[in-house]
């Protein structure tokens, strides 16, 4: 009876994930993300991370990627679900807590609230000085595709008096150094 119950417990032991044991491997692999994107933002973006006037939004964007999602030619349809679902549910959501702290970050709802187109050009490039150092940035949290060798960016540049500008990145991994292959969905205003 004994060696019943514990054969029977080593089969259901062995057979499923304890809850612990699932969020360990959640855990570990979301620490993997969070190194593999603060170290490509550090590569990629150094320039903008380290000038002390860079202004970025909190809440990543995702502007551009829908024009990704359909497209079989440079993707598999194993691809094209992981960029539909990091879409749907981010692995980043507030950039403040995995960048640095030297980091002008701009709350979301102060964006929106100021969105407004101002009448003024004048006035508008003066707020824009005064709240942003002239211009603010969105990115995207860094989709990784076939094992952090290959990745897909949105970044943007929102500026006053119609110099913003956009575009979806797209970047391999040579050598341990990020190199961006070719942009989709540019755009400039």
């Amino acid at each position: 009876m004994i060696r019943t119950l514990f054969a029977l417990f080593l089969v259901i032991s062995v057979g499923f994930k304890l809850p612990a044991q699932e969020s360990l491997t959640t855990s570990t692999e979301a620490k993997k993300y969070i190194k593999e994107a603060v170290e490509f933002l550090t590569n990629v973006k150094k320039k903008e991370l380290a000038d002390p006037a860079f202004t970025l939004v909190n809440v990543p964007k995702y502007t551009c990627f829908l024009y990704t999602v359909d497209d079989s030619l440079s993707f598999n349809n194993e691809e094209l679900a992981q960029i539909a679902n990091e879409i749907e549910f981010p692995k980043v959501t507030s950039w403040r807590t995995i960048l640095p702290s030297n980091i002008r970050f701009l709350e979301e709802n102060f964006v929106k609230a100021n969105s407004k187109s101002i009448k003024n050009r004048q006035r508008e490039i003066k707020f824009f000085k005064k709240k942003f150092g002239g211009c603010y940035h969105n990115f995207s949290a860094p989709i990784f595709l076939r094992n952090y060798s290959f990745c897909l960016f949105y970044m943007d540049k929102i500026c006053a008096g119609g110099e913003s500008k956009g575009e979806l990145q797209v970047f391999e991994k040579h050598d341990g150094v990020w190199k961006q292959l070719t942009s989709r969905c540019e755009w400039t205003e």
